[in-house]
């Protein structure tokens, strides 16, 4: 039997051991044996060393590690997570830009929908940037980079692309970060102050000023609980000189926290030459946003 039809037959049989012991809630049933058994259970469905098959958002079939292959990743964000495939299909060398990547699912979505697309992805949190390195760890091709920081419209430090993507991956070496599942935390502008060391804060203006994406099809993804309209405030030479897709999570309800609106959002978008399209709604709206042609 050639090799394929064999390694094809034993992910399918680890799949539904997986599917009967987990997702059929065997083991859920008794969350202190889940617990002891994870370990162990985790290197059975994954001994064959490939990862485990999961269509991130319903339409993007992925590689990823065991623990960080619930179900429910196939229902996430799936109008979005469409859109975004097509993109990459469509844009070959292009630059998917991740701001608040959190545990990298929709990085990892990017790279597996085209074998060009580059990927950065940007968080605030060390725990969430560790765990984006291991959610993307099957994709093929050294195309992932990573950002430590906050957006907002100015910078807190200089700015060298190189130098900040150098001082991030010392950053991720340090001891203690694991980017378990469940490691991860939330920081944003207005909880920067709470946190022990100052997280460094960029515009994508001063970020991307090296010229680094010009002439690339370039897609940005915002998601920052609230802090969104800075990071668009941040980006008008961006949005002039490269005309990036947009894809942008509107927070209405944490808006009010920095005495914005969405309106405020979208008045900076139309005078950019922006149109702007509302994807799907949940907690939050989701903004397809595109520079008209002329």
């Amino acid at each position: 039997m050639p090799e394929s039809k064999i390694a094809n037959g034993i992910e399918k049989f680890i799949d539904i051991v997986d599917d009967l012991l987990r997702h059929k809630s065997v083991l859920g049933r008794h969350e202190w044996l889940r617990n002891y058994l994870r370990r162990p259970y985790h290197k059975l469905i994954n001994i064959h060393g490939k990862g485990i098959t999961v269509n991130i958002g319903g339409c993007v079939r992925t590689k990823l590690p065991p623990e960080f292959s619930g179900k429910f990743i196939e229902n996430y964000e799936s109008e979005c997570v469409e859109v975004l495939s097509k993109w990459c299909n469509n844009s070959d060398s292009g630059v998917f830009v991740d701001i608040g990547c959190s545990l990298g699912y929709i990085s990892c979505a990017a790279l597996f929908s085209s074998p060009s697309v580059e990927v950065i992805a940007i968080d605030s949190d060390l725990q969430s940037l560790k765990s984006t390195q291991r959610v993307c760890h099957y994709a093929r091709g050294a195309r992932l980079t990573v950002i430590y920081g906050l957006i907002s419209d100015s910078s807190s430090v200089s700015v060298s692309y190189k130098t900040i993507v150098e001082e991030t991956l010392g950053r991720l070496n340090q001891p203690g970060l694991t980017g378990d599942p469940g490691t991860h935390s939330y920081v944003c502008l207005n909880t920067d102050g709470k946190t022990k060391t100052p997280v460094p804060v960029f515009s994508l203006d001063d970020l991307f000023s090296d010229n680094y994406l010009a002439k690339r099809p370039l897609f940005i993804k915002c998601d920052v609980e609230g802090g969104e309209w800075f990071v668009v405030n941040g980006a008008k030479t961006t949005l002039n000189k490269l005309s990036p897709t947009l894809l942008l999570s509107i927070h209405h309800s944490l808006l009010s926290k920095y005495d914005k609106t969405a309106r405020d959002i979208s008045e900076i978008l139309i005078v950019n030459g922006y149109d702007i399209r509302v994807l799907s709604v949940d907690h939050e709206e989701h903004w397809l946003c595109e520079k008209m042609a002329k």
